[in-house]
């Protein structure tokens, strides 16, 4: 209904602009402020999706506070467990650069296709390798 009464209506003007895949690990921790989310680019490459990864990385943050009083030993213990956690992220992104720019995909790729395929089972997408290679045969 949406659709058809909207679809003489001219727009006035159309604002968009490419959406940041990349992860600012470099940039999680300055000075006294501690990123979390999106504001350190925890969305994923494959999905899009942040709301997960912001409320687990809050929850990292908050656990490794209630252990560490130091702000250095807080920052650092915090980096080593978002790049565990999300680190594939740096990867996932290079996959989908290379597949968006027409680049030819190499041996490493299969090892980040299956952190592709994690990533989507882990926000709930029913995914399989099968599934797409029976889809092209």
């Amino acid at each position: 209904m949406v659709d058809e009464a909207l679809r003489y209506v001219q727009p006035g003007f159309t604002v968009g602009r490419k959406i940041r895949m990349k992860p600012l690990f470099e940039n999680m921790v300055r000075d006294k402020v501690i990123g979390v989310g999106e504001s350190i680019g925890l969305v994923s490459p494959i999905t899009g999706e942040g709301i997960l990864p912001a409320l687990e990385s809050a929850e990292i943050l908050v656990q490794i506070m209630k252990r560490q009083d130091d702000p250095d030993m807080i920052k650092m213990a915090y980096r080593k467990q978002i790049m565990k956690a999300y680190g594939y992220y740096e990867h996932l992104y290079d996959l989908v650069s290379a597949i968006q720019n027409g680049r030819t995909l190499g041996l490493s790729a299969l090892r980040t296709s299956l952190q592709a395929r994690r990533d989507l089972i882990g926000f709930g997408i029913d995914f399989s390798i099968r599934k797409v290679i029976r889809h092209f045969l």
